[in-house]
């Protein structure tokens, strides 16, 4: 079974083991140790999913008084600047679907 470990990375479940307790706690005795234990390790093939992909920008645009629907609010002389960003497959820069980036943080768009 594979899925996603607390730091992002892809595990894989490679070790089962049960163990059954004939006697039961008495008195004052230890609680009995978990009956099932589950090991993990990293899965060699697979990448954690923040390395697999990543963003790539545009260069920025040219200087506006506005950006889309709402103004920005700008004084005598400034402006905002734009620009685009791209997921991309890391290996070869392949555009894919935004959502495969997800666990990237973007760079800026607007400056």
């Amino acid at each position: 079974m594979l899925y996603v470990g607390p730091r992002g990375e892809v595990v894989r479940e490679v070790r089962e083991r049960r163990r059954t307790s004939p006697a039961l706690q008495h008195g004052d005795g230890v609680p009995c140790p978990h009956l099932l234990e589950r090991h993990t390790l990293p899965d060699p093939s697979l990448q954690p999913c923040d390395t697999r992909y990543q963003w790539v920008s545009s260069a920025w645009g040219s200087c506006q008084a506005s950006v889309g629907e709402g103004d920005v609010a700008v004084q005598c002389g400034g402006g905002v600047q734009t620009r685009q960003l791209t997921c991309v497959r890391a290996s070869d820069h392949v555009p894919v679907l935004d959502h495969l980036c997800v666990h990237v943080e973007p760079p800026p768009r607007v400056q």
